[in-house]
């Protein structure tokens, strides 16, 4: 199941191909009225049917991507709104796949960095018995389109890979996502630079990221049945240390357990949660160490120190030595 608020904008689409919505969506059973709906739930293969409907009805080459950029333009939708407030791409890829059951259940993002780049990769719960490489665009587009209102319209993806074969428009769509495409390959998904997945949005904003959270945090967690509980943990962690609101009981609070119940369940895999923590921040740290346009007081901040020697003096624990003189040895010109 999706929600409807996937269809607004549809209607604008049809109108601007003298295609009357009410006709459109009659086809489906549905009225226009659906897209003032957006709590209401569609299935998901109703959706798919419905792009690749308007692909074949309206004058658009691919209206998903115009669909994708319509509903990007409109009054904020609190799901977007919250992906596009993370403090950086790696946090928001997060946060998308925490709620991604808003969005739709049964696709998904999935991302893992090889070398200096990174493979965001477009996955399935269940094997899919629809044609759904209209929706794949529509995906892609939502994609890149949030990934630049985090980063900016500077950022450039690298390539861009499709399962399905080569698109007589594939030029057009080349324009719209700024890269090369590749057709007839293993995965649906984005080529990104590994510095761009954690360069920091300029306009971040921790209490209004905060807020945004706590509007959708009355959505339960769900935890996937083939991840470690730790692993979870983390990414929590993780969503949250821009807030400076990180505790074990901030965690426990989030995912409606008790914090001892969380302490018990981490140490038969190993941890603590102060371990956890550490090896987040820890990471982050150096993550954003490689990118030397990012002062040390900034990533302090994004890594939630109340001040920039607190994030020294935890650094100089993990690696001897300071932020700086990690910074100048592994970051030289």
């Amino acid at each position: 199941m999706v929600k409807a608020q996937l269809l607004s904008g549809i209607s604008q689409l049809l109108c601007q191909s003298d295609i009357d919505p009410e006709n459109f969506y009659d086809l489906f059973g549905l009225n226009p009225s659906i897209e003032n709906e957006p709590s209401q739930l569609i299935p998901f293969k109703m959706f798919v049917e419905i792009l690749e409907t308007l692909r074949q009805q309206t004058s658009f080459n691919h209206p998903s991507v115009n669909l994708a950029k319509i509903q990007l333009q409109r009054a904020p939708e609190p799901y977007f709104d919250l992906v596009k407030s993370a403090p950086n791409i790696d946090v928001a890829l997060q946060v998308a796949k925490r709620f991604r059951y808003i969005y739709g259940e049964i696709t998904f993002w999935h991302w893992t960095i090889e070398s200096e780049y990174v493979l965001i990769q477009r996955q399935s719960f269940t094997p899919l018995d629809i044609r759904d490489s209209e929706f794949c665009f529509y995906s892609l587009a939502i994609v890149c389109l949030l990934a630049k209102s985090i980063v900016g319209r500077q950022l450039r993806f690298k390539r861009i890979s499709l399962i399905q074969p080569e698109d007589e428009n594939k030029i057009e769509l080349e324009t719209f996502f700024g890269c090369p495409i590749s057709f007839s390959q293993d995965f649906d998904g984005f080529i990104l630079d590994i510095n761009d997945l954690f360069k920091p949005n300029n306009n971040f904003d921790p209490k209004r990221y905060e807020k945004l959270l706590k509007e959708l945090s009355v959505h339960p967690i769900v935890f996937p049945e083939n991840q470690q509980f730790s692993t979870l943990v983390k990414s929590l962690i993780l969503q949250m240390l821009s807030t400076g609101k990180y505790t074990l009981n901030v965690i426990a609070n989030i995912m409606n357990i008790h914090p001892r119940t969380i302490q018990n369940r981490l140490l038969k895999e190993g941890f603590s949660y102060a371990e956890l923590l550490n090896e987040v921040r820890m990471n982050g740290a150096k993550r954003l160490l490689i990118q030397k346009e990012i002062p040390l007081t900034q990533i302090s901040l994004m890594l939630g120190y109340s001040e920039a020697s607190a994030f020294s003096r935890a650094f100089k624990t993990a690696y001897k030595c300071s932020p700086r003189t990690w910074r100048n040895k592994y970051c030289a010109d």
